[in-house]
């Protein structure tokens, strides 16, 4: 029988409060203090006071709110600007490619910008119409798993567009995922669904488990080597511990495929949307607890997504 590497997620927590917590405290004490009064200042009560006022004002002289000029007005541009700046010296995606070295055989190695159809659109985003345009989407990182095979995560915001021809709407999503490419598996392909049908899938030695989860495959001989008695008690663990999100883990085409839906609006990188600059303290815990979450479900769905190759 061969040997799981157990997760800590005790171990990792710890790791992120004290080296990553403590250099993202230096990046983040240096940035605040290079912000000028000016930029600082349209954030502060009267500043964002006197600009209501004044959009109160403009929707009752037109009897409506223009929401697409609201959004490229020089009030709300000037501001993201100043988020992204502070967000850059912060040095986010640093932080994440550093903090995950911690998470046993995995590293994110980059980030680079995917906005393929196939990368949004093919298993990995539902409810986005067909006719839809894509208009912004978070980056993709780069990962390398055990020094041995490579994948690509991408946890953040989604946003497309649609028109009738006469008006256009925004829409906003978030989506998470990540893929493994895998050329020494099993030819057997599978689905591991956070759920169960009774009746239905290929059912294991394990009540539980077949109670708390839906697993298909194309061949029951290999779908019972590939999730042995250990391998079935490990997910049931980490159920049993993580129930505030769901995954579905699949295996097709020599792809590992990691799909779940995050609690909220995370990033797999250091976001400014949240940056509110109202107290240097509050900015800085709310920067990292957001940080802090995405790494500690990224540890455990790193762990659950790699769990079937224990028994290849």
């Amino acid at each position: 029988m061969r040997v799981i590497d157990k997760i800590n997620v005790d171990e990792f927590r710890a790791h992120l409060d004290n080296e990553i917590k403590a250099e993202m405290r230096q990046n983040f004490d240096s940035t605040w203090n290079s912000l000028s009064k000016e930029e600082l200042n349209k954030f502060s009560f009267w500043y964002q006071f006197w600009w209501c006022l004044y959009f109160v004002f403009e929707s009752l002289c037109t009897c409506f709110i223009n929401f697409i000029w609201i959004k490229k007005h020089s009030f709300f541009v000037n501001r993201q600007a100043v988020r992204d700046k502070f967000v850059a010296g912060v040095g986010g995606e640093y932080l994440y490619v550093k903090a995950s070295k911690a998470i046993k055989g995995v590293d994110i190695t980059g980030y680079r910008n995917v906005n393929s159809s196939n990368d949004i659109y093919v298993n990995r985003r539902r409810g986005i119409p067909a006719d839809a345009t894509v208009i912004n989407v978070s980056p993709v990182a780069t990962l390398s798993f055990k020094d041995k095979y490579v994948g690509i995560l991408r946890m953040g915001r989604l946003m497309w567009e649609r028109s009738n021809g006469k008006t256009s709407h925004t829409y906003y999503a978030n989506t998470a995922y990540m893929e493994i490419n895998i050329t020494d598996f099993k030819k057997t392909n599978f689905s591991l669904y956070y759920r169960n049908t009774f009746g239905k899938g290929t059912l294991l030695e394990n009540r539980l488990f077949n109670k708390n989860f839906e697993l298909r495959s194309s061949d029951e001989q290999d779908a019972r080597l590939i999730f042995t008695p250990l391998v079935q008690e490990e997910l049931l663990g980490i159920k049993a511990t993580s129930e505030k999100f769901k995954w579905d883990l699949q295996y097709q085409n020599n792809k590992i495929i990691m799909k779940w839906k995050p609690t909220s609006w995370q990033d797999s990188y250091c976001s400014a949307y949240k940056v509110k600059f109202k107290d240097r303290e509050r900015t800085f815990n709310t920067i990292y607890q957001e940080m802090k979450e995405n790494l500690l479900d990224l540890h455990t769905i790193a762990y659950v997504a790699t769990l079937p190759m224990v028994g290849k």
